[in-house]
């Protein structure tokens, strides 16, 4: 952890010991306040924070049946019970909206834990996944709500939904097992095998049902008690760029640009990059805007942007990198700049050092289109400090900032050169009349002959 962050943790410690009728003052919060350090202090007694109160969010929150009136198509037996947030008590946090909590235990059992997944910010995103997955068949690989979390609102007394209550899989998501396994010699290939079929079956399942998955990456797949690989997460608002497609990212990238805030980026830029988007994502502007809560197109603009065939694409390349996760052995594909090097097998994508010849076939076929002539980037993250990767750590901030502009520069240029040339064949698709074609980018393998293979190694 950064010195940062255990310092922000005293600092908010003495807050809490010190400031008068603290736990009621934060229990009559609205749900979703927020706790702010609006300065930060070496002498936690002289840092200010202040509780900011959201009365937004439990605004904008749906009943149960306002809720279910957005989904029609859902049965009404096919929604969950809804459960009172006040009746669970929380066991720890895991992410910013997500945590284990516990039911009220019956007689001599255990309370019974699960994960609560909650809204922290607009309720539409959860609203979105959880309408998704109930719209879903059930499937074993793909996770499901077992109840709905909800909370007596301030404003009018209604009965809001916050969030889902989801299984609780205690062994953890493969971004933390596969590491673990492989340093303690218990990676078996037929787990592997089975967690690379696993994901296969449930995108092949999600595509069959006329959708999409646009957030797969090993923190998204949790193992459940009976060893499966479970997705999770269908918010469908994309992945950063070491798992997400090279058509994906080219379009995040000039969103980036086209959405920065004022004097992050000179106007003209701005406008410039806005104009991009306006040809490459028709109607990008209106993405995630407004008070609609029930199931969209998603919000990812690199997924609004392509058409069923491309997503399906799409779909395979993240496949593809979760493939190369697995059978490498390792939590991430490719060392981001915010994460300092942790040791996991000091092998980056697309390179191999364990997988087997035929796991590299696949991996390299559902990963085509890739840019293997990309140049790494050339700063990383050490202790608390960024500089450059070459470097000896002495450089100056303006020397290091160069560096990584000149990567992004070459980034966006590289990007929009790709997105010219799409536009180009997807004509060339539609004036010979091959829309339908399995072959979309540099001919990757639809999901089910993916599946076939991997089906054909466990004859």
């Amino acid at each position: 952890r950064l010195g940062v962050s255990q310092h922000v943790l005293r600092a908010l410690e003495h807050y809490s010991a010190t400031h008068p009728r603290f736990a009621d003052t934060y229990r009559t919060l609205p749900f979703g306040s927020r706790i702010v350090l609006s300065r930060l202090h070496k002498d936690v007694r002289k840092c200010q924070i202040t509780l900011l109160r959201n009365t937004q969010l439990e605004h904008a929150l749906l009943t149960p049946s306002a809720l279910a009136a957005l989904a029609p198509e859902i049965p009404a037996a096919a929604w969950p019970e809804a459960l009172d947030i006040t009746s669970l008590t929380l066991v720890r946090q895991l992410h910013d909206s997500v945590c284990v909590v516990a039911l009220p235990s019956s007689g001599t059992e255990a309370p019974r834990e699960l994960v609560m997944k909650a809204a922290t910010g607009d309720p539409k995103y959860i609203y979105h996944e959880l309408i998704s997955l109930l719209q879903l068949p059930a499937h074993r690989n793909i996770i499901r709500p077992l109840y709905l979390a909800t909370k007596k609102c301030g404003f009018g007394g209604k009965m809001g939904v916050v969030g889902m209550l989801l299984p609780f899989h205690r062994a953890g998501s493969l971004r933390d097992v596969l590491p673990l396994r492989s340093l303690t010699g218990t990676l078996a290939w037929s787990d592997q095998v089975r967690w690379a079929k696993g994901l296969a079956k449930a995108l092949v399942h999600v595509v069959a049902q006329g959708g999409y998955y646009s957030d797969l990456r090993v923190d998204n797949v949790v193992l459940a008690e009976d060893g499966e690989a479970v997705l999770v997460d269908f918010e469908q608002r994309g992945v950063w760029a070491g798992f997400s497609a090279p058509e994906v990212a080219c379009v995040e990238n000039l969103a980036i640009v086209a959405m920065s805030a004022d004097g992050e980026v000179p106007e003209v830029v701005r406008a410039e990059y806005r104009a991009k988007m306006d040809r490459f994502v028709p109607g990008w502007r209106e993405v995630g805007k407004g008070v609609q809560k029930g199931r969209t197109e998603g919000f990812a603009l690199g997924w609004l942007a392509m058409d069923i065939e491309e997503k399906e694409a799409a779909m395979v390349y993240m496949l593809g990198r979760a493939l190369w996760c697995i059978f490498e052995g390792v939590g991430m594909p490719e060392r981001a700049v915010w994460r300092q090097s942790d040791g996991e097998g000091g092998v980056d994508f697309p390179a191999y050092s364990r997988a087997g010849k035929r796991e590299r076939e696949l991996i390299d076929r559902c990963t085509r289109g890739r840019v293997d002539g990309r140049r790494g980037q050339g700063v990383v993250r050490v202790g608390g400090r960024i500089v450059l990767k070459e470097g000896d750590g002495t450089e100056s901030a303006e020397v290091v900032q160069r560096a990584a502009k000149e990567w992004w520069v070459e980034e966006l240029e590289r990007g929009e050169r790709f997105l010219e040339e799409r536009e180009r064949k997807r004509d060339e698709r539609r004036e010979s009349g091959q829309m339908g074609s399995s072959s979309v980018f540099g001919g990757r393998p639809r999901l089910e002959e993916v599946l076939d293979i991997l089906e054909s190694w466990e004859a």
